[in-house]
């Protein structure tokens, strides 16, 4: 574990332990109080919890496999190694060679090696992930048995107010649930999340507001362009059907998305843009849009955003790819 997030988890600790706000550094005429941190550290205190929460979690799987196991041993009046060799390992079905020969010749162009150099190692793989899907059955059948319940709290994301006013939406402006999604046009995990964010737009297309920051990272080097280009297709009031094409740009042969300079003329072209504005506005002589990408990224790194896709529902912060049943939770949550 990083030693940041050791001092993470330390200073959570250690501010859940107060009941009232107490003074943590202080100089001459002046103090800062716990209280003043906590409210401007919101989202990593949150964060360190959210670790926290997941390294109690596996624990108490593993300690309840593990007291669980050897309780049903005893009822059986067998070893804990005695009861998983009959219940899992006698069960692990042989690979045969015809079953190699086809799963090499399916993978073939990934492996390049020899069939007869790897065959051994892949058969290994199988007989390995049989006995794990075999022992994760038995284990899951014990849990019912005994009626396992994992009933550690979850931590639950601050809400925190996002100024959204001047950003691209679509969905009414006096929606009960407002959806801020900062996002990368690059990013994989957002885009194969953009079927569940256009189904989540159309279903609740008169409950909620979708609005979208602008957060490329420095890595993806096609990314700040297409940026650029979805504000300048905003100007001719064509922002969300130049960003959904966008996302939707297919995979090159390199495994990514080509969204070069020919891309975004074709998409502005065959969306009825006025060319002359739009290769004039992605050239961004004066630097005014890539500022408010880059305004964009600094705010969205203040609340706590630190990759894609980051999404804030009604001020509740959602970390990472979800999918469409997760959102629907969420929103269904915020309207009742």
């Amino acid at each position: 574990m990083k030693k940041t997030t050791i001092l993470a988890l330390g200073l959570t600790l250690l501010v859940s332990s107060c009941l009232k706000s107490e003074t943590a550094a202080k100089f001459s005429g002046g103090s800062i109080t716990t209280e003043q941190i906590d409210k401007e550290a919101k989202m990593e205190l949150f964060r360190a919890e959210q670790e926290m929460y997941k390294i109690r979690e596996q624990k108490a799987y593993e300690l309840a496999e593990k007291a669980i196991l050897e309780k049903e041993a005893a009822a059986q009046k067998l070893s804990v190694e005695e009861l998983l060799s009959r219940e899992v390992t006698s069960k692990i079905r042989p690979v045969t060679d015809e079953e190699l020969k086809n799963i090499y010749e399916m993978y073939k162009a990934q492996i390049k090696e020899p069939y007869e150099q790897i065959k051994e190692a892949i058969r290994n793989d199988i007989m390995m992930n049989q006995e794990q899907q075999l022992r994760q059955g038995f284990v899951q059948g014990l849990f019912d048995k005994y009626n396992f319940e994992l009933v550690l709290k979850e931590p639950v994301a601050p809400r925190v107010k996002i100024d959204e006013e001047n950003d691209p939406s679509v969905g009414p402006k006096n929606a009960k649930v407002v959806i801020v999604e900062f996002s990368d046009y690059e990013c994989p995990y957002c885009r194969r999340m953009q079927d569940a964010v256009k189904r989540i737009r159309n279903e609740y297309s008169d409950k909620v507001r979708w609005v979208f920051k602008d957060f490329p990272l420095d890595f993806h080097q096609q990314s700040m362009p297409a940026h650029i280009a979805s504000n300048c297709a905003g100007e001719q009031d064509k922002y969300f059907e130049f960003h959904d094409r966008v996302f939707a740009t297919p995979q090159g042969t390199d495994g990514k998305p080509d969204m070069g300079t020919e891309f975004l003329l074709k998409t502005a072209r065959e969306l009825g843009l006025n060319m002359d504005k739009f290769s004039s506005c992605i050239a961004d002589k004066d630097g005014k849009y890539r500022k408010e990408v880059e305004a964009d990224i600094a705010y969205g790194s203040s609340l706590g955003v630190r990759g894609t896709p980051s999404m804030f529902i009604n001020g509740r912060f959602i970390n990472g790819m979800v999918p469409y049943e997760t959102l629907k939770q969420e929103i269904e949550k915020e309207l009742k």
